[in-house]
């Protein structure tokens, strides 16, 4: 699998957070993985939907992010990890 893109964007004025990631590989060709909700108490944010599902935390010193991500596809599904550092 290969990531074309990605973002991932925290508010911490209004604790909500938001990612995308554009996914490609030759058997699954196009994928895309957009989330978006509140960060909880402790830096802790999650995002679950019927088709995918992704968990992940803040570090405490808010320089970096991190999710582990899973989305369901026709015929399986893909799975990953995210680290994100401040910019």
């Amino acid at each position: 699998m290969q990531v074309n893109s990605g973002s991932l964007n925290i508010d911490f004025n209004q604790n909500t957070f938001s990612t995308q990631l554009g996914l490609s590989h030759a058997m699954t060709g196009a994928v895309d993985f957009v989330a978006a909700d509140r960060i909880r108490d402790g830096g802790t944010f999650f995002s679950n939907s019927d088709t995918q599902k992704m968990a992940g935390a803040v570090s405490l010193d808010g320089a970096e992010a991190g999710y582990f991500f899973e989305k369901q596809l026709s015929d399986g599904n893909v799975k990953g990890l995210t680290l994100w550092d401040k910019q």
